[in-house]
C-alpha cells in the first residue's frame, strides 16, 4: 500500500490495470441483476446512473497522479487490522 501512495504506476502497468478493470467490469455487467445493483447504488449516491461506455471512458481518463492522489487519500490511516 505504501507504494501505491508514493509512486505511481509506470504507463505499462497503469495501461494493463485499466484494461482488467474494463474488462471485469464488462464481465460482470452481463448480470442484469448486478448491473441494476450498481445502477441503483449509483442512482441513490450521485442521483444518476452512468452508461458504461461512460464508466469506461472515465477509467480509460484517469491518470497514474490522480490514482495516487486517491490512494493516499483511502489508505492515509493505519490499517487497524491485527494479524496473528
Amino acid at each position: 500500500m505504501h507504494r501505491l501512495r508514493t509512486t505511481p504506476l509506470t504507463a505499462r502497468r497503469l495501461s494493463m490495470a485499466k484494461k482488467q478493470f474494463i474488462a471485469q467490469l464488462a464481465i460482470s455487467g452481463e448480470s442484469n441483476e448486478s448491473y441494476m445493483l450498481g445502477a441503483g447504488k449509483s442512482l441513490l449516491t450521485h442521483d444518476r446512473v452512468d452508461t458504461m461506455e461512460e464508466v469506461y471512458a472515465k477509467i480509460r481518463a484517469l491518470t497514474a497522479t490522480e490514482l495516487t492522489d486517491v490512494a493516499q487519500e483511502v489508505f492515509a490511516q493505519r490499517s487497524r487490522l491485527m494479524y496473528k
